[in-house]
């Protein structure tokens, strides 16, 4: 590259543009405008954990949380366990975040992957 040419940009999908059957900024827009995005902002800010981490089921895990009242103590949870990894230290975060998920409250989590069977069982 010399001094003056243009540099190749990144490759940024639009916002409509399929990628893994999923329509890109859709949980984005889904996850601003639930009423605790706030909560996710901070974990996002103070820890490993990206945006891209919350995929629909745990946005659905946190809706079922949020309506038990446990939602900020799940939060906690996740910022206390996940405070001091390193990005690189775990894999697949969204497994991860499953994981701890469940963990904290195994009821909540059961409930909504009842809830998505029922709702794939239908024709």
């Amino acid at each position: 590259m010399y001094w003056g040419q243009p540099q190749p940009q990144a490759y940024q999908p639009s916002s409509n543009q399929p990628i893994g059957g999923a329509v890109v900024g859709t949980l984005a827009l889904e996850l601003a405008q639930k009423p605790y995005h706030q909560v996710i902002e901070d974990i996002v800010k103070t820890t490993a954990v990206c945006r891209n981490d919350f995929d629909h089921k745990i946005l659905l895990i946190l809706d079922a949380l949020h309506g038990r009242g446990r939602l900020n103590e799940a939060c906690a949870h996740i910022k206390t366990v996940v405070g001091l990894l390193p990005r690189a230290h775990v894999l697949h975060w969204r497994g991860y975040l499953h994981k701890l998920l469940r963990d904290f409250d195994a009821e909540a989590y059961h409930s909504v992957k009842g809830q998505l069977a029922a709702a794939y069982a239908e024709p």
